[in-house]
């Protein structure tokens, strides 16, 4: 059986990822090819999903956020955008993108329209491939309300790690820095044994990862994160 990822950063190892064979997307014992790209747009994951879905035996299909702005540029949030505009190291060229894309959060997106197109777009992919298992990025889309999502992980993470500071906000304040696909490897190690249940028969849900208090880790807090 095959399986195709289509996704954004949390299905796609960064460069500082100091070993991209623990992402969780080649941990799944089963040949598996992964389309995805660091800040992508629902449209954008959609677009790969089109190109390739036929290829493939199963699909998982990572859903972002409908209000990320359809762009190349990795400018997701509008907490991003701003982020980048007083951060005094950005060239003249950067700072002016992400002025463009802070307007464009501030004044133009658009939740009910952008909440629209999202339903089409998830409605098409179940016409297209109706076997298609969905994992949310987090649990701002209602459409996945109650389904375990890539930032449950991400909270387990951050309170095994920093257990003074659990379920905060770890991108409010801090950024990656030696994780794949956001995640340590024993955090990937579980995600690809959730990942395998859905797809041997089990499809994705709510899997409770909020009851499991923490996961021990070989390394620390400071090496998977720093202060932005």
């Amino acid at each position: 059986m095959t399986i195709g990822i289509f996704g954004e950063s949390y299905c796609f190892p960064s460069k500082l990822s100091p070993d991209p064979e623990k992402s969780w997307t080649k941990l799944l014992g089963r040949p598996t090819s992964v389309y995805a790209r660091g800040g992508a747009s629902l449209l954008a994951v959609y677009w790969m999903f089109e190109q390739h879905y036929e290829s493939f035996d199963q699909i998982i299909f990572a859903v972002p956020d409908f209000l990320r702005a359809d762009h190349a540029e990795n400018i997701n949030s509008f907490r991003m955008a701003e982020r980048l505009l007083s951060d005094k190291s950005v060239s003249q060229e950067q700072y002016d993108r992400a002025k463009v894309f802070y307007d464009y959060y501030l004044h133009l997106q658009n939740d009910e329209v952008d909440d629209l197109y999202g339903t089409m777009i998830l409605e098409n992919i179940k016409c297209m491939r109706p076997d298609t298992i969905f994992i949310p990025i987090n649990n701002r889309i209602k459409q996945f309300s109650g389904v375990t999502n890539f930032e449950d992980f991400t909270y387990l993470q951050t309170r095994s790690l920093f257990p003074d500071r659990r379920n905060f906000n770890v991108w409010s304040e801090y950024k990656d820095k030696f994780t794949t696909n956001h995640y340590s490897p024993e955090i990937n190690q579980l995600v690809a044994q959730y990942v395998v249940r859905a797809l041997d028969g089990e499809g994705w849900q709510e899997w409770n990862i909020d009851k499991i208090p923490a996961v021990p880790h070989d390394k620390s807090w400071d090496y998977y994160y720093e202060k932005i």
